[in-house]
């Protein structure tokens, strides 16, 4: 079911693990703007990652309106562990998650214009 995410969700976390030396984030915040950090990691260390990058920029989990994952790329066991991660903080927390399939730069565009429609899940499942 696409939807366009600009009105319905005004704070959103974007992560994409799929390269496999590389882990980006993204806060978008509706009407402000987009922190976006690259670090020059494996995806193991997405968790801690995530937990400075939120904490910096002063946002809890409870506070994000959804979460967006990129669904597809080259690393396939860094695919796996972004949705797994995504998958089990959105379930914790009861937040919607945003696939993001076209490319982390691009989709982190999208969201912050609202100009394409997303579609939203309650789980995401790896492509085979």
């Amino acid at each position: 079911m696409p939807k366009n995410v600009e009105l319905l969700y005004p704070k959103i976390l974007a992560l994409d693990t799929s390269e496999r030396e590389q882990i980006r984030l993204a806060l978008i915040v509706q009407s402000t703007s987009t922190v976006k950090k690259v670090i020059n990691k494996q995806a193991q260390d997405l968790q801690q990652e995530l937990d400075e990058f939120l904490s910096k920029n002063s946002v809890q989990l409870k506070d994000l309106d959804a979460l967006a994952v990129v669904k597809n790329g080259p690393s396939l066991t860094g695919i796996r562990m972004g949705l797994v991660s995504v998958n089990t903080l959105a379930w914790l927390n009861g937040k919607p998650i945003i696939e993001l399939e076209n490319g982390f730069e691009t989709s982190v565009n999208q969201l912050e214009s609202g100009e394409k429609d997303f579609k939203i899940v309650k789980q995401v499942i790896p492509n085979a």
